[in-house]
């Protein structure tokens, strides 16, 4: 082919044929291609050093005469020096990409892409990381992090945020590496890493006094608080989790047959359930009194919503503070409700088994197994009993005296 000292304005003007065609320039190798669309490509064409066979590298895209000279000259130099160019950028490419895709910061989108994904608390897991962990060691080499280091970042969460946060930063982050561990060679350093805190120190057991349990349920009935303060009533009167409560939709309400009665239940769908499982509880008058109430906003299925779209945010700070203005209450969180409602349960003398069917509690596998029974009417006098405690608790009544039946 014969050689041609190629301009700027040869390069552009050179005409697409019926079949793409080459164009040799002065320096070794490089040549012009110009395919019949009229788009034009450079390649760098020169034998194996080592085969001595024809090879041809595709340079990128754009890139003006000068340009494609100099990278055709460095390649023609790796030739020279025994390397073939196009395996050396092969390399050049999987050692950016290792760099990139070894990094903690991959890890964990992949994390969350593929394991977190499946779990209701994804949006949990994935804050955790991008608050706590990824800012300090996201673009550490993941088969490189120490030990020391990641003590090191936890430290700094403690001071900064507590034990308790530190502990909950160190349950996320091992978990994704331990899902890591599981996929590849990969040795988790946090191995036998201890909690900072006992799970006796971590585990809340605030409850609400009677008077206090009244002035919450009095300040959620303030047209201030809204909608938001019926959702933490029903919190009260179920015992269910916020996330429950805050995607309640009108479908999950449904009446069902058992032993030839009838019963009107909140079938929380095994896709929104903490533990994987379908949840099934009877609903009290007071409770189904509360949804019945909701207004309907633009054929929404969602009970307790804003704009029709999305559920209510029962994490909404201002609400929250707001309701403990009104009510005085100070010191307590939305999931001490659960921690409430199953305190009333024993009050009411709910035997055991049916107060963890209430609340939704996993049984163990031999339960689960043979015991197929549904306990929907032991289960609807429990709650009708709390609901009655809580009115009475409400109207500011005394205990009522107990009289021994012979």
């Amino acid at each position: 082919m014969a050689l041609h000292r190629l301009t700027n304005f040869a390069v552009t003007h050179a005409k697409p044929r019926a079949k793409a065609y080459e164009v040799s320039d002065v320096q070794r190798g490089l040549r012009l291609v110009v395919h019949p669309s009229g788009v034009k490509s450079w390649i760098v064409r020169y034998r194996h050093p080592v085969t001595g066979k024809s090879r041809k590298m595709t340079m990128s895209p754009g890139l003006d005469l000068a340009d494609a000279r100099k990278l055709a000259a460095d390649a023609m130099y790796q030739v020279a020096k025994g390397i073939d160019p196009v395996e050396a950028k092969r390399a050049e490419r999987q050692a950016a990409l290792d760099a990139t895709e070894g990094t903690l910061n991959a890890v964990a989108k992949r994390y969350i892409d593929l394991a977190a994904s499946k779990l209701r608390s994804r949006g949990y897991y994935e804050s955790t990381l991008r608050n706590y962990i990824l800012p300090k060691l996201g673009e550490h080499p993941i088969d490189r992090i120490k030990r020391s280091e990641i003590t090191a970042v936890l430290d700094a969460v403690e001071r900064k945020s507590g034990a308790s946060t530190a502990d909950a930063a160190k349950r996320v982050l091992n978990a994704m590496l331990n899902w890591h561990a599981s996929r590849t060679d990969f040795v988790n350093p946090m191995n036998r890493m201890k909690a900072r805190l006992k799970p006796s120190e971590q585990a809340r057991t605030r409850v609400l006094s009677d008077d206090e349990l009244r002035a919450v349920w009095l300040a959620a009935g303030d047209e201030r608080v809204g909608p938001y303060g019926q959702a933490i009533r029903l919190l009260i009167l179920t015992g269910a989790r916020r996330a429950d409560v805050a995607g309640l939709k009108r479908s999950e309400i449904e009446v069902v047959r058992d032993n030839g009665s009838e019963f009107t239940v909140w079938r929380l769908p095994q896709a929104r359930s903490k533990n994987k499982r379908e949840v099934v509880r009877p609903l009290s008058r007071a409770a189904l009194d509360i949804i019945n109430d909701m207004p309907v906003i633009s054929d929404s299925d969602y009970i307790f919503t804003l704009n029709g779209r999305s559920p209510m945010n029962l994490g909404y700070d201002l609400k929250k503070d707001l309701l403990a203005e009104i009510s005085g209450v100070k010191d307590w969180l939305l999931h001490d409700l659960r921690r409430v409602h199953r305190s009333l349960l024993s009050r009411c003398r709910v035997p055991l088994e049916i107060a963890e069917r209430c609340l939704g509690h996993s049984q163990n596998l031999l339960v689960k197994t043979y015991d197929q029974h549904s306990h929907l009417p032991a289960m609807l006098e429990a709650v009708e009993k709390v609901a009655s405690e809580i009115a009475r608790i409400v109207a500011g009544e005394r205990g009522a005296k107990v009289i021994r039946m012979r």
